[in-house]
């Protein structure tokens, strides 16, 4: 209330005037910052009208955006601002997206807050985890914003073993696997099979790799085959009288014949083996046969012949440069007269020789003992001759004992074919069944030589 008194001349007026003030008292929130999406601002007084520089008109307005909001109150002819600025966190808790990993554990981080409460009760920043489960963290900011997430890990994990290097005998296999059995795994060997076990034959560097949705490993063996066969070497001859020295290719100790263990054995003829056991348990075993050398001639024993036109003794082919009685060289020999005949020669690099006594006998059967089939119009048949009374059979049979011809014709001479082909050089058996002039039945065996 105020009030006016006037004096003049003795008299006084006075008068006075209400004053009411009008009081607004607006006041907006300090400075804030927000932590959700948006944030409300509310203007502490509800008479009046509002403007604000948003253009709303009510008391209260959400805001989403960072910035200076304004806000103008008129009542009862006064106006009064103020203002307020808004500030949004700019922080960002992502744990990431679910995982499955391979291994023992996992680290999850929340990255840079204030202050931390995981669902296991740390309050660190970050976390490691070594099983399968849901995690999720609060965080709070220097501004006061707590933000939350979680995380769902799955820790798979794998083992593979295929097992040490390893040693087979030859000819042997080993079975490969892996002895964990990964449940839901997926195996790729080196050899590009998919199974869970191989059968391994050869040496060689074998991997297998075994994966499933999250792990994948590799594990490798050396596989080697261990080839140390023994070899005595080939079957072979030894000369009458000398000793053989076998020896084995390893140059280690070997037993000979089940019994004797040594690195050789002096020997002169038969059958001998020898087994051999080496570091890994692998076994091997070999045989070689020494065969004595005999004296060889084509005659096995002394004879009468009829010498009528000669006959030719021959050795066999293998002899090697023989020289005979009368120093003459080559595997035949005309015998003309009875008598002693002889040689000596090699064979298979040892020393033969060998004597014969030829006596001469009547001519009533006369079997040539070579003939040379060559269509040269000179001996080209095989026949035989003389004063006989029948012939029951010829049979003409080659080195292994197969009858190659026969007949019981006298007339009937042999051309040297076998089944329309010509038949090879070489010595053949001969058999002559017949009848003599004073009605006897007589067999002759004798050799026959075939020349082209």
């Amino acid at each position: 209330m105020y009030f006016l008194t006037v004096s003049n001349s003795g008299c006084n007026a006075s008068d006075s005037i209400h004053v009411t003030l009008n009081h607004l008292d607006l006041d907006l929130p300090i400075d804030t910052t927000f932590c959700s999406d948006s944030i409300l601002i509310v203007a502490n007084t509800t008479a009046g009208t509002f403007v604000w520089n948003t253009g709303s008109t009510q008391n209260q307005i959400w805001v989403s955006q960072p910035g200076t909001y304004t806000v103008t109150v008129t009542s009862g002819g006064c106006s009064q601002s103020d203002s307020v600025n808004v500030i949004m966190s700019q922080q960002n808790l992502d744990l990431g997206n679910d995982t499955i990993i391979c291994g023992t554990s996992f680290t999850i981080d929340a990255g840079n807050f204030d202050t931390y409460i995981w669902s296991n009760g740390a309050s660190s920043s970050s976390i490691n985890v070594s099983s399968t489960g849901v995690y999720f963290v609060t965080a709070t900011d220097n501004q006061g914003c707590s933000y939350m997430d979680s995380l769902d890990v799955i820790i798979d994990t794998l083992e593979l073993d295929i097992g040490l290097d390893t040693t087979i005998c030859f000819g042997d296999s080993i079975v490969l696997k892996d002895y964990y059995l990964g449940l839901n795994s997926n195996y790729l060997w080196s050899t590009g099979s998919i199974e869970d076990s191989i059968i391994i034959y050869s040496p060689g560097h074998y991997w297998l790799q075994s994966a499933n949705s999250a792990c994948k490993i590799i594990d490798s063996i050396n596989v080697i085959v261990m080839d140390e066969s023994i070899d005595l070497g080939e079957d072979r001859m030894s000369c009458e009288g000398e000793k053989v020295t076998l020896n084995n290719n390893l140059n280690t100790l070997v037993q000979w014949n089940d019994s004797i263990f040594a690195f050789s054995l002096e020997v002169e003829s038969g059958v001998y083996w020898a087994n051999y056991v080496n570091a890994a348990g692998c076994m091997s075993a070999d045989t070689v046969i020494i065969e004595r050398q005999k004296n060889i001639f084509s005659v096995l024993s002394d004879t009468a012949l009829c010498l009528k036109d000669g006959y030719l003794v021959t050795l066999d082919d293998q002899i090697e440069a023989p020289v005979w009685q009368d120093g003459s060289v080559g595997e035949y020999y005309l015998v003309n007269a009875p008598g002693e005949y002889s040689f000596i020669g090699e064979m298979a690099g040892c020393p033969v020789s060998d004597t014969i006594f030829i006596t001469e006998k009547g001519c009533e059967l006369i079997v040539p003992n070579a003939f040379s089939p060559n269509n040269d119009g000179l001996n080209d048949f095989f026949s035989i001759y003389g004063e006989i009374a029948g012939l029951e059979g010829l049979f003409i049979y080659n080195r292994w004992g197969d009858l190659i011809f026969e007949t019981n014709d006298t007339n009937h001479a042999w051309d040297g074919t076998h089944s329309g082909e010509q038949c090879q050089e070489g010595v053949y058996v001969v058999k002559i069944a017949y009848q003599t002039l004073s009605n006897d039945f007589e067999e002759y065996y004798g050799h026959l030589t075939l020349l082209r």
